[in-house]
């Protein structure tokens, strides 16, 4: 049994993406991607990023 956590943040208009970045939201395709290969799957402990993977590839969990 696996368990998934991913860190959001939902804006005051509602839009949610991922977070921990001082970039202004919604973050493009390729600043999510960055996220995910810089901090989700690289060698540290830290988990931003795995939710803009998420939200780039249509809600699928493709990692």
């Amino acid at each position: 049994m696996g368990r998934d956590m991913f860190d959001m943040t939902i804006d005051v208009n509602g839009n949610i993406d991922t977070s921990g970045y001082e970039l202004p939201l919604p973050l493009t395709q390729e600043q999510r991607e960055n996220a995910f290969q810089n901090t989700c799957i690289a060698d540290n402990t830290y988990f931003g990023g795995c939710f803009g993977k998420i939200l780039n590839d249509n809600w699928q969990m493709n990692y």
